[in-house]
């Protein structure tokens, strides 16, 4: 009579690698709802930001007795009188 043995060790062989297939999917899709999440925040970051912008801008023009007048254009920036400069 012929041992299992040999037999045994091919099915577990392929039950591993369908078992790696899946697990290199499921890593594959994670990874990707990752950079997914980290997009969403960083565009909501940038309209967040865009829109202190321009609040900024309407309040000055409405309320500043001198609109603009703190303001100064260094190394390529518009910069606020309030911030400091980077070099």
């Amino acid at each position: 009579m012929r041992k299992p043995g040999g037999s045994i060790l091919i099915g577990a062989v392929i039950v591993l690698a369908v078992l790696m297939v899946i697990t290199g999917s499921f890593i594959s899709l994670v990874l990707y709802g990752f950079r997914q999440a980290r997009r969403s925040y960083s565009a909501s970051a940038a309209v967040c930001l865009a829109e202190a912008g321009v609040e900024k801008v309407m309040w000055e023009l409405s309320f500043a007795r001198h609109p603009w007048s703190g303001w100064a254009f260094r190394g390529g920036h518009l910069r606020d009188g309030f911030c400091q400069d980077d070099g």
